[in-house]
């Protein structure tokens, strides 16, 4: 294959070259190279020039023939195909010139868009450069030692403060002609009707102490937790009317009537009290049961047989 596309012969590797006279010599005297005898090696430096630039023009072509243009019109060969043609006549021509002008005939039209657009761009990067530079804009070291996270959440913290303070002025103490704040609170099964307004510190459910009626010291934290998240223990009466569920559902739907009810009495009351989470109303209830089990999610004891 390299024999042949070099036009050389398979043999011997003499350039097979078909004279005027037909019998395989260049020379046109009837004498080839190979009845001569005269080795591959010893073919003439023209010969050889010859097939080394056809060997470049070939390969030329080939790998610019990939990324030639459209055709022109009225031309069966492409504008790619037209220049390599120009270029390597040029260059067996053995002129210096010649092979210059192929050169930039070959190389001009295709390039020259590529080459200006990228002037262009590094020109564009030269101006940004020497914006950056004239502008006040952080350096590297600054923006990798700031922490935006930190600095977003505290932003975060400062909205959600204001606009809670500008909730807390939007509201109004709400307590009756006597002075009383009512409220209900909910908890489980059991609902709870509070009465509030200023005093000793007498605290009594169901018409009992609350200490009577909760015998149970969690149950009596539960009740006194609002007025140490404000610091108001000791200054207010509380009568609660509970009914329905047991002790701990009663306890915890006072705690919260007991919460909402300072809450109308004062809306400065509010942040300390949402703070300790005594706003919420506890959804935790009882699952109900289900058929074939003997709770919510009991099962009855297996039996083989």
């Amino acid at each position: 294959h390299r024999a042949r596309r070099l036009g050389t012969s398979k043999r011997v590797g003499i350039p097979r070259r078909i004279g005027s006279d037909g019998d395989g010599d260049s020379d046109g005297d009837g004498a080839s190279s190979r009845v001569r005898g005269i080795p591959g090696r010893a073919v003439d430096e023209r010969r050889r020039m010859d097939a080394s630039q056809l060997g470049i023009c070939r390969r030329e072509r080939s790998r610019r023939g990939r990324t030639s243009g459209p055709r022109e019109h009225g031309t069966s060969r492409t504008r790619s195909e037209g220049e390599l043609a120009k270029r390597s006549a040029s260059m067996r021509r053995g002129g210096e010139e010649g092979a210059a002008e192929g050169e930039a005939d070959a190389f001009q039209r295709p390039n020259s868009s590529r080459r200006r657009q990228t002037q262009e761009a590094m020109e564009l990067l030269r101006q940004l450069e020497a914006d950056v530079e004239k502008s006040d804009f952080p350096s590297l070291e600054e923006i990798l030692e700031t922490d935006l996270d930190e600095e977003e959440r505290s932003l975060r913290r400062d909205e959600e403060k204001k606009k809670q303070e500008d909730i807390t002025k939007q509201r109004v103490r709400v307590v009756d002609d006597e002075g009383k704040a009512n409220a209900v609170g909910k908890r489980k099964a059991s609902v709870a009707n509070v009465v509030l307004w200023q005093g000793d510190g007498t605290y009594t459910v169901n018409g009992r102490r609350f200490s009577e009626y909760f015998p149970n010291f969690s149950q009596r934290e539960e009740i006194i937790k609002p007025f140490l998240a404000t610091s108001t223990l000791g200054q207010f009466n509380v009568s609660a009317t509970a009914r329905g569920g047991g002790l701990s559902g009663q306890a915890g739907a006072v705690r919260l009537g007991i919460s909402r009810a300072l809450q109308f009495y004062d809306p400065g009351f509010r942040p300390s009290l949402k703070a300790e989470g005594l706003l919420t109303r506890d959804a935790r209830v009882v699952e109900s049961k289900k058929t074939g089990k003997k709770k919510a999610r009991k099962s009855p004891q297996w039996s083989k047989r």
